[in-house]
Parts: C-alpha cells; structure tokens; sequence
C-alpha cells in the first residue's frame, strides 16, 4: 500500500478493519495517495465489501479530485479577496441578481 500517503494510511486501515467486521460499505472519504512518480495527489474513496476468488475481499475504487481540489481553493481565496475589497470599499456597492426574483443578492 506504498500509494496510499502515510497521512491517510491509518485512516485507510481503519476503513479496512470496519469493512471486514461489519461486511458492510463505509462513506465515501477524501484521502491522499502517492502516484507512481511521487506526486501526491488528492482522491475520492469508496470502499466496499466483496468477493475474490471466493474469498472475502475488500475492493476500493478512487477518482482524482486534485484539479476540482485545485479549482474550489481558488475560488474560496478569490471570494475572501472580493470580500475584503468590498469592505475595505469607502462606496456602498450593490449587486444585482439576474435569476432571483428579488434582484437582490
């Protein structure tokens, strides 16, 4: 398990351990892994219980969330930039809200 980051391994085991004595799917998590030329890289898990060679098995599926990771922290730090501008702002500014009803945002 040398792909999975040594932050997110006990938290792995741990979903490992309930997934053996409960036979049971655990939530889906965030975790880190490693890909193979060392880049760390953010992932979304899903475990469940199976059946391998007709034994009892554990299979994870994993997707790549690194970009949407990416993607959502810049637009919290641009939102934190707007916000500080807007109160450091000597103006009243107003925005207006082309779907609501209201108009006002």
């Amino acid at each position: 398990m040398n792909f999975i980051h040594p932050d997110f391994r006990p938290i792995a085991n741990k979903r490992i351990q309930r997934i053996e004595e409960n036979k049971q799917s655990v939530e889906r998590v965030e975790g880190k892994f490693i890909r193979i030329d060392g880049k760390v890289i953010y992932v979304d898990v899903i475990s469940f219980p199976t059946t391998f060679n007709g034994k009892p098995a554990v299979q994870t599926i994993f997707l790549d969330i690194t970009e949407k990771k990416k993607a959502k922290q810049s637009l919290v730090e641009k939102e934190n930039q707007l916000r500080i501008l807007l109160n450091a702002a000597p103006d009243f500014i107003c925005f207006k809200d082309m779907e609501r009803e209201d108009g006002l945002r």
